[in-house]
């Protein structure tokens, strides 16, 4: 386990901001257990990487967010706080346990009308969603297929969307040496700057959840 000189590690950091912040409601309590009672895995965004989805949110002026990979829903309220009252939240979830879950817990915030959740194959349900206007994206899924969903992301956003990508960097997994396909979507991040796509930074991360890492990106 990581941690300084004084045994103190990432996970004690993110505890006291939490309570120094305030930075989790009742509401978004009840979601995260209401996610362990149902047997849901722990991986969901931290309770600051919460906050941060609100935040961008909010600042992105963001009308139509699209979020692909729901698990319980606790990012997806996250992100619905952050728009307009008359903006909506479009979020797909594969796993049939997860998605009822998740329902419950969007009834259970008061954001049920903001939420329009599908339950499905993500890149046969972004089939169907062409055409909608998202301004933006939040991509925290099966990550074999990332490179996917954000090359769907630049192709079918508004231009100047926001997009965000979490799970990147998996502990320094992206440089694999005997995994090079793990650095396949760093390679298409790449490119799609580099073609003038996207603006974009990848931000490694420590905390709670490890050493990781998230993209924020713009769509050009």
């Amino acid at each position: 386990m990581l941690q300084n000189k004084i045994g103190i590690t990432p996970q004690d950091i993110d505890a006291m901001l939490d309570e120094v912040l305030l930075t989790e409601d009742v509401v978004l309590q009840r979601i995260r257990e209401n996610c362990r009672l149902e047997g849901l895995p722990e991986i969901e965004v931290s309770v600051q990487q919460g906050k941060m989805l609100q935040l961008l949110a909010h600042m992105s002026n963001a009308c139509s967010a699209l979020e692909i990979g729901t698990l319980g829903g606790y990012s997806t309220v996250c992100i619905a706080r952050g728009l307009p009252d008359d903006a909506s939240v479009t979020t797909i979830e594969y796993d049939s346990h997860h998605f009822s879950v998740a329902c419950a817990n969007f009834r259970s915030s008061g954001l049920s009308c903001t939420i329009k959740p599908y339950n499905g194959d993500a890149m046969e349900v972004l089939e169907g969603l062409r055409g909608d206007l998202f301004d933006f994206a939040f991509i925290d899924a099966d990550k074999e297929r990332n490179a996917d969903y954000l090359q769907w992301c630049v192709d079918w956003c508004v231009p100047g969307a926001t997009i965000i990508v979490d799970n990147v960097i998996r502990e320094g997994r992206v440089m694999d040496p005997e995994r090079p396909e793990k650095r396949d979507f760093i390679n298409l991040l790449g490119s799609l700057v580099q073609q003038g796509r996207l603006e974009a930074t990848v931000l490694q991360t420590v905390g709670g959840k490890t050493w990781d890492g998230f993209v924020l990106a713009r769509k050009t």
